[in-house]
């Protein structure tokens, strides 16, 4: 679960109320201990592809850096960010 706690990263790719992301290529990187991850995305009335590195940082972290970029605002866009593996966590509905 990321952080801000509303979305959920599984092997299959990111779920939150009204936005998911289909995760459809993911390749290991030979010369680091990381993935590089191609994805649809979809919220209310909206698809858009991205491209997102997963790197572990330990058993229970791991941090993904997208391609789209921070808001004007500051705000989050994108799909980055630091998940933590928590147990007993239902996907949203």
């Amino acid at each position: 679960m990321i952080d801000a706690g509303n979305i959920v990263l599984t092997a299959e790719g990111l779920q939150g109320v009204e936005y998911n992301c289909e995760f459809l290529q993911v390749r290991k990187a030979q010369s680091a201990p990381s993935w590089a991850v191609t994805a649809i995305c979809r919220e209310p009335d909206h698809v858009f592809p991205d491209v997102l590195s997963a790197t572990p940082v330990s058993a229970k972290q791991i941090d993904l850096v997208s391609v789209r970029p921070v808001d004007d605002e500051g705000e989050r866009s994108g799909n980055g960010g630091s998940y933590y593996h928590c147990e007993g966590v239902a996907l949203p509905q």
